[in-house]
C-alpha cells in the first residue's frame, strides 16, 4: 500500500528500441548486469537529474552515461 502511496513521484517508461540501444552501450561500457543497464538506460532516456544506487558497478557505468550519481 506504501508504494501505492508514492507511485505519483515514479515515472513508468516503456521499453523501446531507443530504450534497448542505450542498455547495449551501458553494457558495452563495462561489467553490468542487463537489467542495471536497463535501469541507467531509462534514467538516460528519461534525463533523470540524479540516478541513486548502492551498486557500485552500477554507480561507474551510470557515470560513464554522464548521469549525475550518488552512490548510497
Amino acid at each position: 500500500m506504501e508504494f501505492l502511496q508514492d507511485i505519483d513521484y515514479f515515472e513508468v517508461i516503456e521499453i523501446t528500441s531507443s530504450i534497448i540501444n542505450i542498455a547495449i552501450t551501458c553494457l558495452e561500457k563495462g561489467t553490468i548486469r542487463t537489467l542495471d543497464a536497463l535501469h541507467i538506460s531509462c534514467a538516460v532516456f528519461s534525463m533523470c537529474n540524479l540516478f541513486l544506487t548502492s551498486d557500485k558497478r552500477q554507480c561507474i557505468i551510470a557515470e560513464k552515461m554522464k548521469l549525475k550519481v550518488k552512490l548510497i
